[in-house]
């Protein structure tokens, strides 16, 4: 026996001339050759029949194939040789480890290819592999099962090493086995599988990612419903004081008011009929409106319509600190339960895309009072103006932002910017919202923040699919003592005359539950023939009264009323008080304001009240009693009177050409102007006359020295001033207290608003 002759066989050579001598083929190289010591077979016993089975083995295996024998006993020997390459004599694993046993004879600067070959996978249990060092593997298989299997093939095979046909080795398994196709099943399957994969991988990558857009315009008929939630509204200082005013409540200690609520709201764009249509020739505008404006003439509109309704508001009252007043409380009573519904109604004029006119109507419920009512008003400009971008700015805030209005025709990818609407606005990223794939952008109220009242920011995520932001989170704070020190010297003074002491902060967060689109889209820009023009709407000069060079008061040549301003003025000379009244009126100074109050006419008597200016800037008031029909000292009773220690400058100048206070009067009782004044709920009166229960007024607004950057703040032109008219009524009908505001400009007979409120 030569046991160094043994050692140049590889394991599975041993193995099976163990196992054609009937000994165990269970162990590692060293052990079968001690096997095969013992049993007498040495290298000489190699040259016989044992030599013709290796060799036989050899010739069924192929040396450059890789064979797969399967024994009876739990163990199976994988083996992949190489020619032309010199085998690595490895150290063998321990008994104990058992299992498979992969040799691999790795020859340097060749590449292996796999060539087409059809073959039967075994389906494998439970297999656990231990690996020994770098060219062996240890493979432990508890159960295999011949498993069909599809064709494999190389990329590429090479002619220097084509392969001989695989031949079916009689040393296999006794478990039959055989080459077979895939059933039809089993194909299905993994067809279905491999769509199923790409679809999943198709819908995450849609639905990560978003393409830029521009924003669609809103169409008649679109509608839109979303939720509100986290909504905080806080007021202090003047604030509050003005809110308690607002609801005719008595507690005058209460310094901080939060109102926490949520609901829902609808946004929608009106899809107008054909009766809209009046005087157009055919429906190429079939959708739109037909609304009066501030002059009472007749525009096609498009109509937008913001609904929300707060089923649960919780108010929480703040009062002062007992010890030190200027402090509130920590603490405050809260009451639930509160109802609060808001209806907001635009009209956009067709041709400009300038805002109409607008309507709030509301509904309060709190505790056991109740608060309803509406507010119009009409597209701002002139003195209004500035006043009109701020409450813009402020409204945007209180319903989802149309992105066309906003953002224009500017393409919405990231780091696109731009300023409109009083707003300026950025688009921030894409991002994952409310599990769709949005554009968030980022806004900010360019109003509030030159003049330094706080901030107004907004973000909102925009979809392309909806005209309105699907996602929106508000946060404004309104406050004069913020930012000041960034503030210029016209920022500080314009926040110190408008804005009241204290604090408005409001935050809520707005986000889309479903939408549904219109067909035809919205068009502005176009003319049509009914169109009003400019000529047409406000008063002829020969209507306008220049008095401000030398008269003493706005004209007012009323036949309507019993007891006009002149005669009032005229009045003031026979009064036995009033000594500045009478050396103002008698000289150089003139009346800036008066209101009458005729509750009493019916019984011959019409209260006035003058505020007058001197040329010495001395100014002042005085309340008289009217009757008869001439002033006298029997028909002028002095009531009372006061001065004021900062009243306007004398500054005749800038008194503007005004219309009498008798065709502003004629003007808002014309009912093809104005019906909602005179019919309905007759606010204002009949068309023949006014109700005796309003009280009419007039304001005189300069632009002297000490009010320079507020002229320029609201836009008045050099020299020019400003002339308006208010209208007042109070009456109780039922259970309910009513009262009734309106407000136009005298120097072109436009209304700028009015509103009506009533509380049980």
């Amino acid at each position: 026996m030569v046991k160094s002759g043994l050692s140049k066989h590889t394991v599975a050579e041993l193995r099976d001339l163990c196992k054609s001598q009937g000994l165990a083929i269970s162990g590692k190289k060293s052990v079968l050759i001690e096997r095969l010591v013992a049993a007498g077979i040495g290298e000489a016993s190699t040259s016989g029949s044992a030599k013709s089975r290796l060799s036989d083995l050899k010739e069924e295996m192929g040396d450059e194939d890789d064979a797969l024998i399967l024994e009876d006993d739990s163990t199976t020997v994988l083996s992949a040789e190489v020619e032309d390459a010199e085998p690595a004599e490895l150290d063998e694993p321990d008994d104990d480890e058992g299992g498979e046993v992969v040799e691999a004879d790795i020859f340097e600067g060749d590449v292996l290819e796999a060539e087409v070959i059809e073959s039967e996978v075994m389906e494998v249990e439970v297999v656990e592999a231990v690996i020994v060092d770098n060219n062996v593997m240890v493979l432990e298989m508890e159960e295999l099962t011949p498993i069909p299997t599809t064709k494999k093939s190389s990329s590429g095979e090479s002619s220097a090493r084509k392969r001989a046909p695989k031949k079916t080795s009689p040393r296999k398994s006794p478990a039959k086995t055989a080459t077979t196709k895939m059933p039809p099943k089993r194909k299905i399957m993994a067809i279905a599988i491999v769509f199923f994969l790409l679809a999943m991988t198709g819908w995450w990558y849609f639905t990560s990612t978003i393409e830029p857009f521009t924003p669609d315009p809103i169409r008649y008929g679109d509608s839109m419903h979303y939720s509100v939630s986290d909504g905080l509204f806080t007021a202090e200082g003047e604030y509050v004081e003005k809110a308690v005013e607002a609801f005719d409540s008595d507690e005058d200690d209460i310094c901080r008011i939060t109102l926490a609520f949520s609901g829902t709201g609808d946004i929608s764009v009106t899809n107008g009929g054909e009766s809209q249509l009046v005087g157009q020739s055919n429906n190429d505008l079939l959708g739109v409106v037909g609304q009066r404006g501030s002059y009472g003439a007749d525009w096609l509109t498009v109509e937008k319509v913001f609904a929300q309704d707060f089923d649960d508001v919780l108010i929480t009252r703040y009062k002062k600190n007992i010890i030190d007043s200027s402090r509130c409380n920590d603490n405050g009573a809260s009451v639930s339960g509160n109802t609060l519904e808001l209806k907001t109604t635009t009209w956009t004029e067709l041709r400009s895309e300038d805002l109409l006119r607008s309507q709030i109507d509301y509904q309060v419920q709190l505790e056991s009072s109740a608060y309803e009512g509406s507010i119009t008003t009409f597209g701002l400009s002139g003195i209004f103006s500035s006043l009109g971008s701020l409450q813009s700015s402020i409204s945007m805030a209180f319903a989802p932002v149309e992105l066309k209005e906003l953002i224009g025709d500017t393409l919405i990818e990231a780091g696109s910017s731009g300023s409109r609407m009083g707003w300026s606005w950025r688009v921030v990223d894409s991002e994952q919202k409310d599990g769709e794939m949005s554009w968030r952008i980022f806004m900010e109220s360019d109003e509030i923040k030159k003049y330094c009242l706080g901030h107004a920011h907004i973000t909102i995520w925009a979809q392309a699919d909806s005209p309105w932001a699907t996602h929106q989170e508000v946060d404004i704070l309104i406050s004069g003592d913020t930012n000041q020190d960034t503030c210029d010297s016209t920022s500080q003074i314009i926040n110190d005359l408008i804005v009241p002491e204290g604090s408005l902060e409001m935050r809520m967060k707005m986000q889309r539950s479903s939408i549904e689109r219109g067909e035809k889209a919205v068009v502005f820009g176009r003319d049509y023939p009914t169109r009003p023009r400019s000529s047409d709407l406000k008063p002829e000069a020969g209507e306008l009264s220049d008095w401000g060079s030398n008269g003493t008061h706005l004209p007012d040549l009323s036949a309507r009323r019993t007891h006009p301003l002149e005669m009032a003025v005229d009045c003031v000379a026979y009064l036995d008080g009033a000594a500045g009244a009478k050396a103002a009126l008698s000289g150089e100074g003139y009346v800036w304001r008066s209101v009458d109050d005729r509750e009493q006419e019916q019984q011959g008597t019409t209260e006035w009240n003058l505020s007058w200016v001197d040329s010495d800037g001395m100014s002042g008031w005085v309340s008289i009693a009217v009757s008869g029909e001439n002033a006298s000292a029997e028909n002028c009773t002095y009531l009372e009177a006061g001065a004021y220690e900062d009243g306007p400058s004398h500054d005749r100048n800038d008194i503007p050409e005004s219309l009498t206070l008798a065709a502003m009067e004629s003007r808002l009782l014309d009912s093809n102007r104005y019906p909602e004044l005179t019919s309905g709920q007759a606010y204002f009166g009949t068309p023949s006359a006014m109700n005796d229960s309003v009280r009419y007024g007039h304001l005189i607004t300069t632009t002297g020295s000490n009010f320079e950057q507020i002229a320029q703040w609201l836009d008045l032109d050099d020299g020019a001033g400003a002339a308006t008219v208010d209208f007042r009524r109070s009456w109780d009908e039922g259970q309910w207290s009513n009262s009734f505001t309106l407000a136009a400009d005298a120097s072109d007979g436009r209304v700028v608003g009015w509103s009506f409120a009533r509380s049980t």
